[in-house]
């Protein structure tokens, strides 16, 4: 239990590190970027990164270009900011779970215009489902 304990305080330890350097960064690609999350192995050598960016979804591909090449940028703000014996290899990844809501909200909304009136018979009322019908 103490493991994943020291495991969940070190994610989330990186995950402000990481977002203090983003501000402090200088790199106008990493304007409205946010780390929304952090997931660190057992053994503490790699750490997964997901962030998201408010804006045109163009910009995904070159603000993965922008995490690749600041690597070492990061890297080198936690082994100042985190007492660690190794710094764990960050890996970013996109944090596409706002899309995957977006996705499913307009799906919902499409179905509800397009979907079964009450009562034409293709799907059950709740007082049927109830068993009160």
């Amino acid at each position: 239990m103490s493991e994943s304990r020291r495991v969940y305080r070190v994610a989330q330890a990186i995950r402000e590190q990481l977002a203090t350097r983003l501000l402090e960064s200088s790199d106008d690609r990493f304007r409205f970027v946010t780390i929304t999350g952090v997931k660190v192995t057992k053994d503490l050598r790699i750490a997964s990164v997901y962030w998201v960016q408010s804006g045109a979804r163009e910009r995904i591909p070159e603000i993965e270009e922008a995490f690749q090449s600041a690597k070492g940028y990061f890297k080198r703000g936690l082994a100042e900011g985190l007492r660690l014996r190794c710094i764990p290899e960050l890996r970013f990844f996109y944090d596409n779970t706002l899309d995957t809501v977006e996705q499913i909200n307009e799906l919902l909304k499409k179905d509800s215009g397009n979907g079964a009136q009450e009562g034409d018979g293709d799907s059950p009322s709740l007082a049927s489902v109830d068993g009160k019908a």
